[in-house]
């Protein structure tokens, strides 16, 4: 059977009265310093980030109001007289009433609604 080496109980007491004596090793005098150091810079990383996200959506903003201010005054001072605008409406909606596919959009229609109103009466009538 294979020994094992474990430490007898008054070598354990030396050993544990060895270390309380004795000073622990302390850490290097700069290491604190580059610590803090390195901690401070970051906290200044960081508020100079939020400072930048904070002017750039001041920005936005300001150019989104400058926008808001100027579009009115670019609608009213439009190049294209009314008369004109509503001649090309019309022709659009004219256009748009002789293509055949608004033609069977309004036969659909009709023949939905002819459906829903005829369903309409004979449950309406069976209820009575």
């Amino acid at each position: 059977m294979k020994k094992t080496d474990y430490l007898t109980d008054e070598e354990l007491l030396l050993l544990i009265e060895s270390a309380e004596q004795t000073d622990l090793p302390s850490a290097p005098g700069y290491l604190k310093e580059k610590i803090l150091s390195k901690a401070a810079s970051k906290e200044t990383h960081r508020k100079h980030e939020l400072f930048f996200f904070g002017a750039k959506v001041i920005t936005a903003a300001a150019a989104a109001i400058a926008l808001l201010i100027t579009m009115p005054d670019m609608a009213q001072n439009s190049p294209v007289p009314q008369s004109a605008q509503m001649y090309h409406r019309e022709t659009a909606v004219r256009q748009k009433e002789d293509s055949l596919l608004w033609k069977f959009n309004q036969i659909t229609n009709q023949f939905c609604s002819q459906m829903s109103d005829t369903a309409d009466f004979i449950f309406y009538k069976e209820e009575n």
